[in-house]
This record gives structure tokens, C-alpha cells and sequence, in this order.
């Protein structure tokens, strides 16, 4: 009931990092098979009241064949970007802006049997929110935020000699929202 009826099956919960401690870079990169190679650059760290985390990967593959027979490889990439900026307004209250946005392109096939060299798949999303979080006192704290989430997704079959067979999808979604908790003792929220 915390989350409302739209998670009835589940609710996942991305959190992103908050920068602590000094500012630091980080480099790192990955290689497996189906040449499948990933790489991240990440930047983050606090310093006195502010603390700020942003963070890039790059991920593709040669992939495999979806199709159960099919010998074609459906490669995938996808390029995410994530940031938290967060700034404590009082000792007991702080103000954050969170953005991520991923983008990818995927290889399809036709069904579960036949191979499409031809047909891709796009995906793009944005994910922000600005919240205000504040304690109280030790027993109830609050949330204010508002959030934006926009996703647009495009599909296209480029047959040869025949006409481009094309569909897309793009939705968004707004939400305010406030969060109270009170919290009677440790193991009870």
C-alpha cells in the first residue's frame, strides 16, 4: 500500500549513488564474449554542503541470435547517463536533482524462428526529480518531490525491394508527489 495500486506485483527501486568524501574519477572498462565490451567514466565526491555524483557507461554486444535456428547476431548498445546534485539547506534538511537518461538500439528478428538482419530497435528515456527531504525530529520526517518521466520507443523492418515497415511509441508521465513518515521505533516505519 506504501507505493499505491500500481505496484501490486512489485516496485524496483533505483537509487542513485550519493557522492561522498573527496572529489574523485574513475575510469573502468569490461570485455566478454560475443564482443561485448562496456565502459564507464564516473565523477563524484562532496564538498561542505554540496555533494554531486555523475556517472556515463557505454555497453554494446555482438550478441547472439534471438531466433531458435537463426545464425544472425542481434547486437545491442546502450549509452546511460546518471547524475545526483544534492545540497543540505539546514542540518536537518537537503534539496536533490536527480536526472538519468538511457538511450539504446537493438537487433530483431521476426519471431521466435526467423532471422531479420534488417530489423532495429530504439529506446530512449529521461528520468528527473527534484526533491525537498526534511527531518523533523527523530520520529517523523518528510518528502516533497516532482518528478518527469519521458519514454519514446521506435521500431523499423527495412526490407529490401519492399516497403519500410515502421511502428513508434512515446508517453510521458508527471507526478507530485509527498512522502511522511513517522517512524515509533527502529523496527517500524
Amino acid at each position: 500500500t506504501l507505493y499505491g495500486s500500481d505496484a501490486v506485483a512489485g516496485v524496483i527501486n533505483i537509487i542513485t549513488k550519493k557522492g561522498k568524501g573527496k572529489p574523485r574519477f574513475n575510469i573502468s572498462s569490461e570485455g566478454g564474449t560475443h564482443r561485448t565490451f562496456k565502459e564507464t567514466v564516473s565523477f563524484s565526491g562532496s564538498e561542505n554542503k554540496a555533494d554531486f555524483s555523475l556517472e556515463e557507461s557505454w555497453f554494446t554486444t555482438r550478441g547472439i541470435s534471438a531466433a531458435k535456428e537463426g545464425t544472425e547476431k542481434d547486437g545491442y548498445q546502450n549509452n546511460l547517463l546518471s547524475s545526483r546534485l544534492g545540497y543540505k539547506i539546514f542540518d536537518n534538511a537537503e534539496l536533490n536533482f536527480i536526472l538519468r537518461r538511457t538511450y539504446s538500439k537493438t537487433d530483431l528478428d521476426d519471431a521466435a524462428f526467423t532471422d531479420d538482419p534488417n530489423y532495429t530497435g530504439w529506446y530512449r528515456d529521461l528520468v528527473t526529480k527534484l526533491e525537498f527531504k526534511q527531518n523533523l525530529c527523530p520520529w517523523f520526517n518528510y518528502k516533497l518531490s516532482a518528478n518527469y518521466f519521458g519514454v519514446k520507443r521506435k521500431y523499423k523492418d527495412e526490407e529490401p525491394g519492399a516497403s519500410d515497415s515502421q511502428s513508434w511509441y512515446k508517453g510521458d508521465n508527471r507526478k507530485f508527489e509527498l512522502q511522511q513518515n513517522i517512524i515509533p521505533n527502529d523496527w517500524n516505519t
